[in-house]
């Protein structure tokens, strides 16, 4: 009976649905490959110091999350407007491309790396940002009451993006090495022109498959920072809502330490020890093992944070999101500090270990503080009272995305200065923010009644 709900459903959003889980998946896909093959790419072609490539990587992605924090705001008001989501992310996959092909023609290492970064971050965010449009338009339409179940294959394609991106981008580098004889600054350099083909392939696709007209024309909705604004006075006196809010916050903080601090903790081992050397930029097997267990190691992560979020799904419906977002602190604080005490190698056992915990806790987090901000419904606090479910949900969800966006800007930042003395440093940052989340959830789970579970 449900899969059958389900499934009429989809037969009526299929266009919409098609579209937001394949722009999810190429878009994570190339993300995943560029966070990941930047410390290699800085040193190799940039020609970048060693011993500043932690903070070069640290600013490069806080100039991307000040961009992105710009773009969205005013990509969502072309649609708001009424230009078609489909023409934005065309656009958006048309910028990424550019970017890209940049980065594997020009070299120059400050005014070119911000501007090609500034032009990737725009794109991106231009193609990201129009999923939550259609994940607005699917759910409107569906009427099924299932658009969390959407929302998980969303997700699901999300995850798959970053796996077949470690999979098959990542050792791109390697693979190139080996098959034309490619110093590893070429292969790297070329590596970067092929997933811009990729990205130029998802422009076509985009463009065929794409709803054709605006899925919400006539409707405008709040700006940006007028939710920004609206979220905060919504938060201020609930509890749960200031938990789920920094769990957006160390969410994606901990998705920027799997992506870019795992990577660069792998490079950093390698020059370390001789194995990616700058006076050998000609040796096509300079930097081979980097690039594979840098692979290795962010697939396991997304692997295991993939294969986790079922259960999370399961026991955040069975138990309060606040009593789950404080095992996620447990499980990451346990990763984190583990991570930065017990892992002396990429090779090792406890590399995997670690990795995997914080894979795991990354992802549940991501869904027990979603699934806190949806179960908020009726709220304590004046603000709540006096407004509706729906507007208190997209007021607080445009602030869970800003809380996202500065998690992100304070881990690039202060990870990346960190991480030139100690290429672990930055996951003593996330332990902390893990425990920060698990002492606020133990707090709020206090408040609450027991749960009856059926």
């Amino acid at each position: 009976m449900l899969f059958d709900s389900v499934t009429s459903s989809v037969s009526a959003v299929s266009q919409p649905l098609s579209t937001v889980v394949f722009t999810s998946f190429a878009g994570i896909a190339i993300i995943v490959f560029l966070t990941s093959t930047q410390p290699f790419y800085l040193k190799l072609v940039a020609g970048i110091d060693p011993d500043t490539v932690g903070r070069t990587v640290g600013s490069l992605g806080t100039f991307d999350e000040v961009v992105a924090m710009a773009v969205a705001p005013y990509v969502g008001s072309l649609v708001d407007g009424g230009r078609q989501p489909r023409l934005i992310q065309v656009a958006g996959f048309a910028l990424v491309a550019m970017a890209l092909l940049a980065y594997s023609r020009w070299s120059h290492p400050w005014v070119v790396l911000y501007l090609v970064r500034g032009l990737f971050a725009a794109g991106i965010t231009s193609v990201l940002t129009m999923s939550t449009v259609f994940l607005n338009h699917i759910a409107s339409i569906s009427g099924t009451g299932h658009s969390g179940k959407f929302a998980a294959v969303v997700g699901m394609s999300s995850g798959l993006g970053a796996i077949f991106a470690v999979s098959a981008f990542t050792t791109l580098p390697t693979r190139l090495s080996h098959w034309f004889d490619y110093a590893e600054s070429k292969a790297v350099a070329v590596a970067y022109s092929v997933v811009a083909v990729w990205a130029l392939a998802s422009l076509v696709i985009t463009a065929a498959i794409g709803p054709k007209s605006n899925p919400q024309p006539g409707h405008p909705e709040l700006s940006y920072w007028q939710r920004v604004k609206r979220g905060y006075t919504a938060s201020k006196g609930d509890r749960r809502a200031q938990l789920a809010l920094l769990g957006g916050f160390v969410s994606r903080s901990a998705s920027v330490a799997n992506s870019v601090f795992i990577p660069l903790f792998v490079y950093k081992w390698y020059s370390d020890h001789g194995e990616c050397r700058v006076d050998q930029p000609l040796d096509r097997f300079n930097c081979a093992q980097g690039f594979k267990f840098s692979a290795i190691l962010t697939g396991v992560s997304q692997m295991v944070a993939l294969i986790s979020s079922p259960f999370w799904g399961y026991i955040t419906d069975k138990l309060p999101p606040a009593t789950v977002m404080g095992v996620c602190g447990g499980i990451g604080i346990a990763g984190s500090l583990g991570f930065v005490t017990l892992v002396s190698s990429p090779k090792s056992v406890a590399a995997f270990v670690m990795v995997s915990l914080l894979g795991c806790a990354q992802l549940g987090v991501i869904i027990s503080s979603m699934s806190m901000l949806a179960k908020i419904g009726n709220q304590t606090s004046d603000f709540v009272q006096e407004t509706q479910e729906a507007q208190v949900i997209g007021t607080l969800s445009g602030f869970y995305t800003f809380c996202g966006n500065m998690g992100i800007l304070v881990i690039s930042f202060v990870g990346g200065w960190l991480s030139d003395g100690l290429a672990s440093a930055p996951f003593v940052v996330i332990g902390v923010f893990y425990l920060a989340m698990a002492v606020q959830a133990v707090m709020v789970a206090k408040r609450q009644p027991p749960p009856s579970i059926a």
